[in-house]
């Protein structure tokens, strides 16, 4: 039943009213200025709205959103990235707060610039205190899309940092996502406001997401000594231990000091169980390190940029390897994902070989590696051992410097795609080794299957994803189709 013809209900009499209103408890709302409804809707004892369109002044009244504001608990103000148009006016969003923030305890926000730097919304938003919060999501949009390349300054006084800086005594999950390129001193000005909160919630906190993966162009050098960044003590960061998310994108913060801040962050954590770190190198000695104070509670984890430093002798050249053997002691790990990331690779010593892939834990679902060297019986074994899993994928994990006996080729591909892999529903690998005959053919045989052409090694490149369609069981060619709850990368975990 649509909202409107439950509206409709409402007017017949005083008892459907009543009823109706006991059965829904509380009322979950749209609000939409252009509908002939609102007034009514703002009536009821909403306990939950979204706001799709909210420019034109309340129909109740000056400065009064709801008739029961005391008892909205989630508020949802999210953008439309297709539309660009403001779905909220800074006046209206500064009375909604303002009316709600006692019991509310989820706030989803999707700030524009002309929201963000709203003289109008700053001033307002001093003072308030979230004394009830618990999630708090942020994403940084820009208004029109002929602005996109277009770096948005923020300004010190900001609605972001009116919010972030208000009291949230309950807060458990904050979600700071910046969805827009930012000028390098007001992408600077974010990380730090993000970090400042958290020391000043840490003992609370559960989950952090900040993610700031805009890739624009490089700007020239900035002062940044307007943000004193003295002011964070840092020493509050160690009482921050008990989070259980932390995924952190840093494309673009150019300060090292702020990036140094969130891997102590990450190096004081005994109790996560999910770990996504990009843009921040993380070296093979300190991944250990997480994995050793983390072991009994991972079970996902995706690093970025991992930096292998032990290096030794293979075949008489000078090979940067990692031991997945690291892992096996992660009792909970269902997904890992680990990116050498391009940029890392030197030429003279290639990429880092990853060594003793059969022994990651039996459990492993997921398994995704780019910008590896791997050796191909490992990988078999690999395979032989973790029948448990779901999706696996191997980007770049092959060139010519490996050698004949190194990367995927048409053995693993035959177990993969056989029966013995019963659970495995997705397969994404984008090279291959040809340099056995026999393997070759392997090859040809089993992708000739869904149409791949017969040259597998053209350009050590050919990108071949498979799923198996859960109706007739068989494997086709393409991505899987989304559907149901899914797991890591779309993968569908029962």
């Amino acid at each position: 039943m649509s909202q409107n013809e439950v509206l409709n209900l409402r007017l017949v009499c005083q008892d459907w009213r009543k009823e109706i209103d006991d059965h829904y408890g509380g009322w979950k709302i749209q609000i939409d200025d252009k509908s002939p409804y609102l007034k009514l809707l703002l009536e009821l004892r909403v306990t939950k709205c979204a706001i799709i369109n909210f420019s034109k002044s309340s129909p109740l009244g000056p400065e009064k959103i709801f008739k029961n504001p005391d008892l909205v608990k989630d508020i949802e103000i999210s953008e439309d990235c297709d539309e660009y148009f403001e779905i909220i006016s800074p006046q209206n969003l500064h009375y909604l707060l303002k009316s709600c923030f006692r019991n509310l305890k989820t706030l989803t926000l999707s700030l524009t610039e002309n929201l963000l730097n709203n003289p109008c919304s700053s001033e307002n938003f001093q003072g308030y205190s979230f004394q009830n919060l618990r999630i708090l999501i942020i994403t940084l949009q820009k208004d029109k899309p002929d602005t996109m390349d277009t770096p948005l300054s923020i300004q010190e006084d900001s609605l972001l940092h009116q919010i972030i800086t208000a009291p949230m005594p309950k807060l458990s999950t904050i979600n700071v996502i910046c969805d827009v390129q930012l000028s390098q001193s007001s992408d600077a000005r974010v990380a730090y406001d993000v970090l400042g909160f958290i020391t000043r919630h840490g003992k609370i906190l559960e989950q952090i997401v900040y993610q700031n993966h805009w890739y624009g162009d490089e700007e020239s050098p900035v002062d940044f000594s307007a943000l004193d960044f003295h002011t964070i003590d840092l020493s509050l960061l160690k009482k921050v231990n008990q989070l259980k998310t932390f995924e952190i994108t840093l494309s673009t913060v150019k300060v090292m000091a702020l990036k140094n801040a969130w891997k102590l962050l990450l190096d004081y954590q005994t109790k996560l169980e999910d770990c996504k770190v990009y843009d921040l190198p993380i070296s093979s000695v300190f991944l250990k390190h997480i994995l050793t104070s983390n072991f009994g509670t991972l079970n996902s984890i995706e690093i970025g940029e991992l930096v292998a430093q032990d290096i030794v002798l293979i075949d008489g050249n000078e090979r940067r390897v990692f031991d997945m053997s690291v892992f096996r002691n992660c009792v909970n790990l269902l997904s890992l994902n680990l990116d050498n990331n391009e940029y890392n690779v030197q030429p003279h010593i290639g990429r880092p070989m990853l060594q003793n892939l059969s022994r990651l834990p039996p459990q492993l679902k997921l398994l995704d590696l780019s910008e590896f060297s791997i050796c191909s019986e490992d990988v078999l074994e690999f395979i032989r051992n973790h029948r448990s899993l779901y999706s696996v994928a191997f980007r770049n994990c092959w060139c010519l410097q490996d050698g004949p006996n190194c990367g995927i080729n048409g053995t693993i591909m035959e177990e993969l795609m056989s029966e013995r892999c019963a659970l495995l529903t997705e397969i994404d690998i984008d090279s291959f080794t040809t340099a056995h005959q026999d393997e070759l053919m392997k090859l040809i045989q089993l992708l000739g299957r869904f149409d791949y052409p017969n040259n597998p090694s053209l350009d050590n490149y050919f990108p071949v994803s498979l799923y198996k369609d859960p109706i007739s069981n068989t494997w086709k060619r393409g991505m899987l189709p989304t559907g149901g709850e899914p797991g890591p990368r779309g993968v569908i975990i029962p």
